[in-house]
């Protein structure tokens, strides 16, 4: 991206939606070091080990969910007051992300809350909240209470902007074309009705589009196999680290990934960090369904551990496709859920829990050995 000046106005040429406008208080927003941040938190965390393009950053993402937000209360004919409100609503909705986002804060959750509730604090605590001014309480109350809170769908619901950019910019760096979805078509025909972000039945294909589309992004991008194993000892390494007080998790919100990655070498005893920034990864051992382990995950991973005598992860996932939620407003002017005109939903939602196997890795020279045991105490639990 590059900035230019222009009549007071700050415009960023941004590669997915062209050029993007940010009035003085959101320039201040973006300059300040906690917006700045987010250059150094990739988007994808370690997608770039299977695409090499898949470097782009929550800073990027965070410019166009702002940018989709002002499309969608333009169309919705929101007051300007309100209409601003979203917009840093869209432009903050990441600032609570700490290094590697996701992957990080499926281990950090529990010790500091979610990057919801962190981003609320950084708000609250930092110059952010000198910069929006007027609009500082209303968003830290649409913020706290995003549930209650309807018009905070234009960010995140299924048709919200946050999905729309991540899933069209998460495609053009991956250079796969699974996310190639019209944002800007359903962004200029989404309605509100009954206090529902909806879409009018002429938006039931651009909908299927987005939904195919997110699955195909989770099945072939997000959840590749590569990606799921490196993320697996990242988030061992971290829990190690956290777990021996070698890194504080309050931290981790205010680092970038390479900055949390050095510090996760210092103190890396089982060599994660060093065969994740070489490429040095664990292999895929077994496929398994989480109804088949006849324990806890965590007493299985560690019966599994004794009877090979080595290390083994366990890589949880639960099924990446949810029951959508997408209003449509038929032609007899009532509202049905988009599964009432598309037989797809199902399909993608049965398909996503098919899919959704559990991972077993272990170092290459182990796999064999780590599939046979798998396998043995399945098969004596029978």
């Amino acid at each position: 991206m590059r900035t230019v000046a222009k009549n007071g106005n700050t415009i960023i040429k941004d590669p997915i939606h062209g050029n993007i406008v940010l009035n003085n208080m959101e320039k201040k927003i973006v300059n300040s070091a906690v917006f700045q941040r987010l250059h150094r938190i990739k988007q994808l965390g370690f997608c770039y080990l299977v695409y090499p393009g898949a470097k782009h950053t929550r800073f990027g993402h965070s410019i166009g969910t702002f940018y989709l937000a002002d499309r969608i209360t333009k169309t919705l004919n929101l007051d300007g007051y309100t209409s601003q409100l979203l917009k840093l609503a869209g432009l903050l909705h990441d600032i609570g992300h700490g290094a590697f986002s996701h992957d990080s804060e499926d281990v950090t959750r529990k010790y500091i809350g979610s990057h919801e509730e962190n981003g609320l604090k950084i708000i609250k605590q930092t110059e952010i909240r000198d910069f929006v001014g007027e609009y500082y309480d209303d968003l830290i109350k649409i913020l706290d209470e995003k549930e209650e809170n309807e018009e905070l769908d234009i960010i995140g619901s299924d048709v919200g902007a946050d999905r729309l950019d991540y899933l069209v910019r998460d495609a053009y760096y991956t250079g796969v074309s699974y996310g190639t979805i019209d944002s800007e078509w359903i962004t200029d025909i989404i309605l509100r009705k009954d206090n529902l972000l909806c879409l009018p039945e002429k938006g039931v294909p651009a909908a299927e589009s987005l939904l195919v589309g997110r699955f195909l992004m989770f099945n072939t991008v997000y959840l590749h196999r590569t990606n799921r194993i490196a993320a697996s000892m990242f988030k061992r390494a971290l829990e190690i680290a956290i777990e021996g007080k070698n890194v504080d998790p309050k931290e981790i919100t205010f680092l970038g990934d390479d900055e949390l990655l050095i510090k996760l070498k210092e103190h890396d005893e089982k060599g994660y960090v060093g065969r994740l920034l070489n490429r040095r990864l664990y292999k895929l051992a077994i496929r398994i369904d989480k109804k088949d382990i006849p324990m806890p995950i965590k007493e299985f991973e560690e019966e599994i551990i004794k009877r090979c005598n080595c290390d083994v992860i366990v890589d949880e996932i639960r099924p990446f496709v949810s029951a959508p939620k997408v209003p449509i407003i038929a032609h007899d002017s009532g509202i049905d859920d988009i599964s009432e005109f598309s037989s797809l939903v199902n399909v993608l939602v049965n398909e996503s829990e098919r899919r959704s196997k559990m991972f077993v890795i272990s170092e290459d020279k182990n796999v064999e050995n780590v599939k046979k045991e798998v396998l043995k105490l399945f098969e004596s639990n029978k």
